[in-house]
Parts: C-alpha cells; sequence; structure tokens
C-alpha cells in the first residue's frame, strides 16, 4: 500500500506487465531481448561516435519457451545460414522458415561464442496465426566492436540503459575519467544512429538516481515535462536527444560548466 504514497513508485495494473495471455516467462524473454538489443545498439552508437569499425551480425535477440526452438537456439547465437543458405539479414531468417510448411526441418549453422555449431529445428503450427509455420525465436541485427565488450549487469531487462552504456563505451575506450570520479546517471533507449529515445517510468528512474547519490542526470528531452515536479534537491537533470548531446554535457558539467536544466517548478523530495 505505501507504493501508493509514494512519487518513487508507481503502481500500475498487473496486466500492464504481464498480460493474461503471455506468461511470465515470455515477459522475461521479450525484456531480455530489449537489453539485448540495448547493448548492441549502443555499440554502434558508441563506435560510431568514435569513428570505430563496426561489424554487423544476425543474431538470435530472444527464444520463447515451450516452441521448437527452446533449449536448441540461445539469445546472441549469431546465425550464418539456414539449409546451407547464407544469412545476410534478419528477413532471411522469417522467410526461409515461412516460405516451406509447417514440419520442415531446419539446420541452422550457427556461431556461438566463437564456437561453430550446427542445430535442427523443425517447424510447427504459430499458435497465434494458425496455418503459418512457426519455430519461437526472434532475430535482429547485432551489432560488435573487432574486440570484446562486455556488460555485467545481472537481472535486468528492457532497452532504456542504452544511452548510458554507450556513454560507458565511450569512456572506457577514451583517455582519461569523462566522469571525473562524479556520481553521473541517465536514462534513453540509444539507436545505431546516436539518436536517444523514450523510455518508461522517468520519476522512478529519477528517485532512484538520486538515492544512489547521482548528482547529474541525462534525461531524453521529451521527458522533461514528465519529470516536472518530481526532480529530486540536488540533482542536476539535463536533457539530451543525442549521444553527442550526452557526451558534452557530461564533459560540460564534470569541467564546471554550465549545463541545461529541465524546469523544476516543484521540487521532489
Amino acid at each position: 500500500m505505501a507504493s501508493w504514497f509514494n512519487s518513487a513508485d508507481a503502481v500500475v495494473p498487473r496486466e500492464l506487465i504481464y498480460p493474461d495471455d503471455v506468461s511470465g516467462e515470455d515477459v522475461k524473454t521479450r525484456q531480455a531481448m530489449l537489453f539485448n538489443t540495448s547493448e548492441s545498439h549502443a555499440i554502434a552508437a558508441a563506435l560510431n561516435y568514435l569513428k570505430l569499425p563496426l561489424r554487423i551480425e544476425v543474431v538470435v535477440t530472444a527464444v520463447y519457451s515451450d516452441t521448437p526452438a527452446a533449449n536448441i537456439l540461445f539469445p546472441k547465437d549469431q546465425i550464418l545460414s539456414i539449409n546451407g543458405v547464407e544469412v545476410k539479414e534478419p528477413k532471411n531468417v522469417s522467410e526461409s522458415v515461412q516460405s516451406n510448411p509447417i514440419g520442415t526441418e531446419f539446420e541452422f549453422a550457427i556461431d556461438r561464442g566463437g564456437e561453430a555449431v550446427s542445430v535442427s529445428v523443425t517447424s510447427v503450427d504459430n499458435p497465434d496465426k494458425p496455418g503459418t509455420p512457426y519455430i519461437g525465436i526472434g532475430v535482429g541485427m547485432f551489432y560488435a566492436a573487432e574486440f570484446d565488450i562486455n556488460f555485467t549487469l545481472q537481472d535486468v531487462g528492457g532497452p532504456s540503459a542504452g544511452t548510458i552504456f554507450a556513454v560507458g563505451i565511450i569512456d572506457k575506450l577514451t583517455p582519461g575519467d569523462l566522469a571525473m570520479g562524479r556520481h553521473i546517471a541517465g536514462t534513453g533507449t540509444m539507436a545505431p544512429d546516436g539518436t536517444v529515445g523514450p523510455i518508461g517510468g522517468i520519476r522512478q528512474k529519477l528517485a532512484g538516481a538520486r538515492g544512489a547519490g547521482a548528482e547529474l542526470f541525462l534525461i531524453p528531452a521529451m521527458h522533461c515535462k514528465e519529470a516536472e515536479g518530481f526532480i529530486p534537491d540536488g540533482l542536476t537533470v539535463t536533457p539530451i536527444t543525442t549521444l553527442t548531446d550526452a557526451v558534452k554535457a557530461v564533459e560540460t558539467w564534470t569541467s564546471g560548466g554550465t549545463v541545461s536544466s529541465c524546469p523544476v517548478s516543484e521540487v521532489g523530495s
């Protein structure tokens, strides 16, 4: 009940998070898929910003429970070919599956963490689209560097860490400490071209960031109005629309300069 009276919490109907026709496991799978995509897009945006070479791969982004691909294919498997035909883009996978009859066996050539793997998956009737072949995976483009970039967060889902991931990659790949030892937080989806996108729960993220000691918060500019009246004392909230904006804001703020701020009409506690 306390959440009803705490601006740091949001109370929403259960079905918004766990729809009746979607299992909790599939919700987690989708959140993991979005998180993996945010990592990939952050790598692309950061390397494009730094003008470093980028590798593009077609990978499994999600594997849904109780489907033919479950425990056979795994997220981040790179799909090299299907039945001997090279896979160059995500649509090649859906086209291959859906252009063959239900019950067709597909041989996937996979790169799994540098190891060549061959697996077979047989299509079934899609329960949501009867008459359509289905194997139960999501497929997307994955952007990778010519060197390892590892994300160590655990038990986190969704796409909203993309912007701060990209800033962190730039920090790691450039001399010095971008944050200058200061506590900086932020949110926002990140597109490969460096565009910052919207997220949910901005008021809760602001409260959580300040509670963890953050002094500067990078916020997607479209959320400034939503944040008004919920910005905690001691937290500078600066709007950004691109990765370049984010990096410049951090550099300016840590060097003692003034950054633009979302309006504060009523300070939250």
